[in-house]
This record gives structure tokens, sequence and C-alpha cells, in this order.
């Protein structure tokens, strides 16, 4: 398992038989105020001002893949922060509980957060210190197969947080 710091790790390619992991380490204190995203036997948070920010930074149009990744991610994140609001009420940490399951843009965006170490991670009330990441991608042929993304809490059986990653 490598240790790549997150800001300098890239996805593996997509599309191909795969099964690599990565330890992430996460930020030693909880985001404040945050999104409660329940996963699993964990929850992930996310910080509020971290997806305000996103929003307001992304692009009316796009010309670049820059831009374009940007628009997506800004979207998410305002999807997100409209589920937190809905009827929404803080849990015991002060955060706004998505209402219902991610769906699957949100997915991806917590994806995102967790594979740049940019999340907390909450598994019975406790903040992890790191996780693992794990690119799992099988072929069952030239055009066919399917590749997921699990984040898993080290010493703990399963993943919390489960995200497809490609299907051809």
């Amino acid at each position: 398992m490598s240790s790549i710091p997150p800001a300098l790790a890239a996805r593996p390619a997509a599309g191909q038989e795969v099964d690599e992991s990565r330890s992430i380490e996460l930020p030693g204190e909880l985001p404040r105020p945050c999104i409660a995203v329940p996963g699993g036997q964990a929850t992930v948070l996310l910080s509020r001002r971290e997806l305000e920010q996103m929003v307001a930074g992304a692009p009316t149009a796009w010309t670049t893949e820059a831009e374009r990744q940007a628009l997506i991610q800004g979207r998410r994140a305002a999807a997100v922060l409209k589920a937190a609001e809905d009827g929404s009420t803080a849990d015991a940490n002060g955060c706004q509980a998505l209402q219902g399951p991610a769906d699957s843009d949100a997915q991806h965006l917590v994806a995102d957060f967790l594979e740049r170490g940019i999340a907390s991670v909450l598994l019975s009330g406790k903040a992890q210190p790191r996780i693992t990441v794990r690119y799992l991608g099988l072929k069952c042929g030239p055009t066919c197969g399917r590749g997921d993304i699990l984040f898993l809490v080290p010493g703990e059986p399963g993943p919390f947080f489960v995200v497809p990653w490609w299907v051809s």
C-alpha cells in the first residue's frame, strides 16, 4: 500500500484491471461548520465552507477541462448543501446531516473529499486519523468490466463507503 500525499495522488487509469490501495491522512480537527454524510458504519464530515467556495468558484460556462470539472464539482456541492438544508437538524457534532442516502453526484463529491484528505471520518463517534482508499477494477472482456472505489478504516471489516468508478 502506498502513502502518496493526497494533493499529488492521481487515480489509476479507468477501464483497466487494477487493485491498488493508498493510505490517506485525515485532518486532526473536525470541520466547522460541517455537513454529515452517513456511510455504513461511519459518518463522513465535509466542510460547509469548502462546499460554499466550490459553488461560488464554479464557472457558468466552460472552455477547458479544468473549468468543466469545476462546474461539475460546483453543481455537486450546491446539491449537497441543498440536501443538508431540506428539513435537516444538527447532529451531536453540530453538523447538518444529509436527509436520506447520498445520490450519485453527492457520492462522487464525498469520494473526492476523502481522496484529497479534506474530509473527516467518524467511527463510533471518534475521528479517524487515516483511511485507506482502494481502487478495484475488474475486466471480464474488452468491453466488459467494472471499477469501484472503496474507502476503509484500517482494522475495520469492510468499506464504510463505496462509489462506482467506471463501467464498460
